[in-house]
């Protein structure tokens, strides 16, 4: 009777020794990585339903002599837009310091400082941000505030039609 109640008593403690050493070493092989490649970065809610369009293009809508200023800055400032594919260069990276970097027409001014510092030469990004209205240092240029660089197509922008995406019940 002895030796089948220390037979028991020493599976018990072999089978709990063993989920242990088992949790704790898929653990760390999975906690131990110091790369984490595909982080989503924060977007804005507001930004999924961004326009997509071209600098140039909403540089000619905004500055066009067929539309007065009032109702330029009405219809497009406060807006959010996307940019698409946009190849990062040393020159775009020239201005980081002041904490701002030009994408084409835009001097774009990141949601988060520490993002731009983390552009390579190089690189394709998608831009997206909130039109802050003209820009004073070259003409027709436009400034953004609240921008937010990402790899070219991690994230879906725009969304799209959000109704597609709603549940409805049915009875």
């Amino acid at each position: 009777m002895k030796i089948a109640k220390r037979l028991k008593r020493g599976i018990l403690i072999a089978g709990i020794a063993c989920i242990v050493l088992l949790t704790s070493v898929a653990g760390l092989s999975s906690c131990a990585q110091k790369n984490l490649t595909n982080v989503v970065p924060f977007v804005p809610p507001s930004y999924y339903n961004s326009t997509l369009m071209l600098p140039f293009d909403l540089s000619s809508a905004y500055f066009s002599p067929y539309i007065t200023r009032t109702d330029a800055q009405r219809r497009y400032e406060g807006q959010s837009y996307v940019f698409k594919g946009f190849i990062v260069t040393q020159q775009m990276l020239s201005t980081v310091g002041k904490g701002y970097v030009w994408v084409d027409l835009v001097k774009a001014y990141p949601l988060n400082p520490s993002n731009i510092t983390q552009l390579t030469v190089g690189e394709t990004i998608d831009v997206v941000g909130i039109m802050a209205g003209g820009c004073k240092d070259f003409p027709n240029s436009m400034t953004f505030s609240g921008v937010v660089f990402l790899p070219t197509g991690f994230i879906q922008l725009p969304m799209g039609d959000a109704s597609q995406f709603q549940y409805t019940p049915t009875y």
